[in-house]
């Protein structure tokens, strides 16, 4: 770099911050117009979920109205029980829960009892270090 393209690399730097500057200081406040605050809310939802190829069955309603929350949840464990728990929630009472238990609803899950079975990725190739390139003579 010569002394005069240098001088020139800067006016035209500072000419872009400037420019920056002040498209900044067009850019207008937009305030949040998000929903508003709902004091009672209301909603109810329930799934239920029976795979046959994961042996994965549960299932789970909720409602809630305002603080008060009810709900109960079922699921199919691997050794075949049926695990239940109803739940509920309200203010001066907190979360209260009660859980069952009902052996031999489904037979066992054999995949899940057995455990892990493995990766179904190969192993990642060894470390063979980064390359160093050797000077040459030239």
């Amino acid at each position: 770099y010569y002394a005069g393209d240098l001088a020139k690399d800067m006016a035209i730097c500072q000419l872009f911050h400037v420019c920056l500057f002040l498209l900044g200081c067009q850019a207008q406040f937009i305030p949040y117009l998000g929903s508003e605050y709902d004091p009672n809310p209301v909603y109810t939802y329930k799934y239920n979920v029976n795979d046959p190829v994961t042996g994965d069955a549960k299932s789970q309603v909720e409602s809630r109205q305002g603080d008060i929350v009810q709900g109960e949840y079922s699921l199919v464990e691997p050794d075949g029980s049926l695990r239940s728990v109803q739940y509920s929630s309200a203010p001066g009472v907190g979360f209260n829960a009660v859980v069952s238990k009902t052996p031999g609803v489904a037979p066992p899950n054999d995949r899940l009892v057995r455990g892990y079975a493995g990766s179904a990725y190969a192993s990642p190739l060894p470390y063979r270090g980064a390359f160093v390139p050797v000077p040459g003579f030239y």
